[in-house]
């Protein structure tokens, strides 16, 4: 997993520490290693967790906050490659499943560039 230059040991930490979702590192490594083999795309990692002054400043949901969201830098790849990853994603993983409508990766437009969100709720499992 590669991580932003400028944040890389607050990044490095975030993704070590055990607050962090469990299932959103499963998925966000399976999604890695997926668009390694099919795209060669080597996932960039931008932000994990953010204080609520943080998230309050992007008018964001508040996922971050709860350490159960990984975003994932998308401005150098090509569209089709970051839909085909959302989509292998999506087919693989229910958000929550009383809720089908909501998505594990999507692809989000917010601070410096668009980048892939994946987010994890407690009910998120394998299809």
């Amino acid at each position: 997993m590669k991580f932003k230059t400028e944040s890389e040991q607050r990044l490095k930490n975030e993704w070590s520490d055990p607050k962090l979702a469990p299932m959103v590192k499963e998925i966000v490594n399976d999604a890695a290693a997926y668009a390694k083999e099919k795209w060669d795309w080597d996932f960039l990692i931008t932000s994990i967790r953010r204080t609520p002054a943080e998230d309050a400043a992007l008018h964001a949901s508040g996922i971050h906050v709860d350490w159960r969201a990984v975003d994932m830098r998308t401005r150098d790849q090509d569209q089709e490659a970051i839909d085909d990853v959302a989509h292998y994603v999506n087919k693989k993983y229910a958000y929550d499943p009383t809720r089908p409508h909501l998505k594990v990766c999507f692809k989000e437009i917010h601070g410096s560039a668009a980048h892939a969100h994946y987010q994890v709720h407690p009910r998120t499992r394998l299809k």
